[in-house]
């Protein structure tokens, strides 16, 4: 009896053989199929050499200058290419029905935030309305946290208010998670730094610093701060928050921060200045695609504002 006329007598292979037959054949060569894999080409080629054993096939037509599939090799790489993607597709489902079996929630906060100044709060509300939901909580930066809201990585991300045009853009829903006083962080020998409260209308000549990664920051100035004929002039451009943090001392310039920013006191020649008729703070973002039961009941413990 010839291989293949008794179930019983299939071969035994393995998905990562398939895989690495599969890449071969995309990438025309071991080398660069070695390469993707992060592999060596030796054993990308023993790994070929063992499928054709096991197979009882010839998969390829080696020559020195060429690497072609046989017409055995054709039929199975169009059969398991489509198979692999079906029995991906098929393990994402059961990853998503464990999940939520599970009962997990999976929550991106920033890492430039107070994390205890808010998130306590949330988190005993959310235990009272579900407590068979349990909380996976990372911490990330800001652009960090939106990519990874877009890949699926997270339920629902922690981030500053400003960031909500981003988020808009992606088409993502947020709604506000903490709201706090707005302040203005200036350097100590800033005219302004005496003042024991600011408001929206005596920023109109001030000069302002930004974080670079983003035209949000900026355009949520505009927002809070035209309709009091404030022009918003950029003077200095830092790199990230934590720049902000630990290096901003400017004696001619000023920065809008919340007051769940993690202001490091003891390293700044700072003070910061609450502007009575602004507030702002963190926002919660979710996207509305994803119809997890237990994200749909943290929405619910959101502050209503």
């Amino acid at each position: 009896m010839k291989r293949g006329e008794s179930m019983q007598q299939l071969p035994v292979i393995n998905t990562q053989q398939m895989n690495i037959f599969l890449c071969v054949v995309e990438k025309h060569g071991f080398a660069k199929a070695a390469t993707s894999l992060h592999m060596t080409q030796s054993a990308v080629s023993k790994s070929i050499a063992r499928l054709e054993h096991e197979l009882e096939i010839e998969l390829f037509h080696r020559t020195t200058r060429s690497l072609e599939l046989t017409a055995a090799g054709k039929v199975l790489y169009e059969h398991w290419k489509k198979d692999l993607v079906s029995l991906n597709k098929s393990y994402q489902m059961a990853l998503q029905v464990e999940n939520e079996n599970h009962q997990m929630l999976k929550i991106g906060v920033l890492s430039t935030a107070r994390f205890d100044s808010y998130f306590p709060k949330l988190k005993q509300a959310f235990v009272e309305q579900a407590p068979e939901v349990n909380l996976d909580v990372a911490i990330r930066y800001v652009t960090d946290l939106i990519d990874a809201l877009d890949n699926g990585e997270f339920d629902l991300v922690i981030i500053p208010d400003f960031v909500r045009f981003s988020a808009m853009q992606k088409g993502f829903s947020w709604q506000y998670a903490a709201v706090g006083q707005a302040y203005l962080l200036l350097g100590k020998n800033h005219p302004l730094a005496g003042r024991k409260s600011l408001k929206s209308a005596e920023l109109k000549d001030l000069n302002f610093v930004t974080v670079h990664e983003t035209e949000d920051y900026r355009r949520d100035l505009e927002e809070r701060l035209s309709p009091y004929g404030c022009e918003i002039r950029v003077v200095q451009v830092y790199k990230t928050a934590y720049d902000v943090r630990y290096l901003f001392n400017s004696d001619d310039a000023g920065i809008m921060i919340d007051s769940f920013f993690d202001y490091a006191n003891e390293f700044s020649d700072c003070v910061k200045v609450p502007i009575e008729d602004q507030r702002n703070g963190l926002i919660c973002v979710w996207d509305p695609a994803n119809k997890k039961e237990g994200l749909k009941k943290f929405i619910e413990i959101l502050p209503k504002i």
